[in-house]
């Protein structure tokens, strides 16, 4: 179903959560929720007619560290 995406991503030593920015276009992220505890995230809210962009940042008590590359959901 092209409505859903499992987002997964490598986890970072010391985060204990992570932002997840996305959108419709790679330079438009401008949804973002936070996932505790997990390095996935089941997404069940997507457009089946559109293509979505992805960006992860770690957070621990530091703050958050560098945003990775923007990836297109296949």
């Amino acid at each position: 179903d092209k409505r859903s995406a499992w987002v997964r991503w490598c986890p970072v030593d010391n985060a204990y959560a992570y932002n997840i920015y996305m959108g419709t276009e790679p330079d438009k992220l401008y949804n973002c929720l936070m996932v505790m505890s997990a390095n996935e995230y089941w997404l069940k809210t997507m457009d089946a007619e559109a293509t979505y962009y992805f960006a992860i940042e770690a957070i621990n008590e530091n703050g958050v560290g560098i945003r990775s590359s923007v990836i297109k959901a296949e």
